[in-house]
């Protein structure tokens, strides 16, 4: 590879590593742009660098993870699953679930019961 080739090279942004000044700067940059009237934009850069984070599947509104509870099974949350592009990103909750066949019998007596 010669000089040249060496300095024109350029590397990719690592947005693992984001830093406050990153994210300071991001900010900064996504107020300018939503004061020029674009905040789809705003949103998205915001997003990307972790100013604001991407919303999340409320759990407690879930009819299964409340049939869980009320036959005694803790939905135990082991991480979210990442579903749709730009402002539409939702998360979704991974759930485990691990107890005795008595109460896992009585969780699908209640839903069963709900239908």
């Amino acid at each position: 590879m010669t000089e040249e080739q060496q300095t024109t090279k350029k590397h990719v942004f690592n947005y693992g590593e984001i830093t406050a000044d990153h994210k300071e700067a991001a900010e900064e940059i996504a107020n300018f742009i939503a004061g020029s009237g674009n905040e789809m934009l705003a949103e998205l850069i915001k997003q990307r660098f972790k100013v604001t984070s991407i919303p999340r599947y409320d759990i407690t509104e879930s009819k299964f993870a409340n049939a869980c509870v009320a036959a005694g099974v803790f939905p135990s949350v082991q991480g979210y699953l990442q579903e749709g592009d730009g402002l539409d990103k939702k998360e979704y909750p991974l759930i485990g679930i691990t107890e005795d066949i008595r109460k896992l019998e009585k969780l699908y007596e209640a839903i069963k019961n709900s239908v």
